[in-house]
């Protein structure tokens, strides 16, 4: 079925609950990147205009309880700065000060409640919490399509009470990615990159039946070269060698290849050959010149690529394999002989970097939702908003 957006109901003098992805980077506590509250910013104007009253919702960080540092204030202040809508602001979850915040707002205003994650119940789906959350509105919008993978009261628990719809970026994104995920398996390639293989196994796995090959760099890569061409990597696991191990029956079993680097730049800048190296102590910061061309080469065989994660230790400045991959993919999108999308925080940051970030097909906010949505066809908050749209058959 086809999903709705909030463009498809009336909203007028309507109380409406909606759920941001406002997990923003943050140092000592000021906003450093405003992407994610500028790209809430439309649905905010599209329900201010329209004569609604809305209660804006997200979580920040992995709070143990309320945390003053993980508190939603600075995220607010950066938001009524950017936007030219009245927003209120209540340090409450749960409590008296929250429902007499939204009373008192006037319709085309907003208020924006603490991080979600102070209560507990949140994250648990527990339903008193859904429905306590249910209560303060009359419509639920998802607006948080990074965070629509996870089975949380403020995801999927509250469009039981609720009738539910999308946001419009979330609305952009999930038709994107409808419109133009159509792997061919002999003409796809994922570029996947990160630091523990164990925690990207499943996507590396869910997506090899769709795709010919999986190129594999930074930390991903050690256990599967010390498996598969016994090179040596100080800091394997013996868990990531189990994992790696699985990868690669699992990439023959698929008749996939995967791609591993060939060469690499150690921490001090050196450029040396992974066959050639012994010394487990030298650590991989960035894939070499030769793996760069490797990549390319399969690249220009492929009609589609799907990147998550950096290739090289993204954070201390190692940004040249990732680049200039990216470079490569955004060069034959341009020329519409390649479909390409991305996905994740740092792929994200590493688009806009290179600037690149124009030039894919899609670039996601979202990591893990945007894959499982790729690799199962579905998310756990699209299914909750279809469940809730067959229920509330009237709007």
């Amino acid at each position: 079925m086809q999903i709705k957006n909030i463009k498809d109901v009336v909203v007028t003098r309507k109380i409406i609950f909606v759920r941001l992805d406002l997990n923003v980077p943050m140092n000592n506590q000021k906003v450093i990147n405003h992407q994610k509250i500028l790209d809430a910013l439309p649905t905010i104007r599209y329900l201010a205009k329209q004569g609604a009253k809305i209660i804006l919702a997200s979580h920040l960080g992995r709070p143990q309880g309320s945390q003053q540092n993980l508190s939603m204030k600075p995220i607010y202040d950066a938001m009524q700065t950017l936007s030219d809508i009245k927003i209120h602001f209540v340090d409450q979850v749960i409590g008296d000060d929250v429902p007499k915040a939204i009373k008192n707002a006037q319709y085309g205003e907003a208020v924006m409640i603490e991080n979600l994650r102070f209560a507990k119940e949140e994250e648990d789906n527990v339903p008193h919490f859904s429905q306590y959350l249910a209560s303060l509105a009359n419509i639920y919008v998802n607006e948080a399509f990074a965070c629509s993978h996870r089975f949380h009261a403020s995801i999927t628990g509250i469009t039981h009470y609720l009738p539910s719809f999308i946001g419009l970026d979330f609305d952009r994104e999930y038709s994107i990615i409808q419109h133009n995920f159509k792997p061919d398996k002999g003409k796809t390639i994922a570029i996947i990159g990160g630091n523990k293989l164990h925690t990207k196994a499943e996507t590396i796995q869910g997506l090899m039946p769709m795709t010919r090959y999986i190129a594999i760099g930074g930390g991903l890569a050690a256990p599967l070269l010390q498996i598969k061409n016994h090179h040596i990597v100080n800091g394997c696991s013996v868990k990531d060698l189990q994992v790696a191990q699985n990868i690669i029956d699992s990439a023959n079993t698929y008749d996939c290849q995967l791609v591993l680097p060939q060469d690499a730049q150690s921490m001090d800048g050196k450029i040396y050959n992974l066959a050639d190296n012994h010394d487990p102590t030298i650590q991989m910061a960035d894939i070499g010149p030769n793996t760069i061309r490797d990549i390319q080469t399969r690249i220009n065989d492929c009609t589609m690529a799907i990147c998550n994660g950096p290739l090289g230790i993204y954070e201390k400045g190692f940004t040249e394999g990732t680049y200039e991959i990216l470079k490569h993919i955004g060069k034959l999108t341009k020329t519409k002989k390649l479909t390409s999308l991305a996905g994740g925080g740092d792929m994200v940051a590493c688009l806009q970097n290179s600037r690149q970030d124009k030039e894919f097909t899609l670039v996601s906010k979202a990591g893990g939702a945007f894959l499982e949505l790729m690799i199962h066809k579905t998310i756990p908050g699209i299914e909750a908003i279809k469940t809730s749209q067959n229920h509330f058959v009237d709007y």
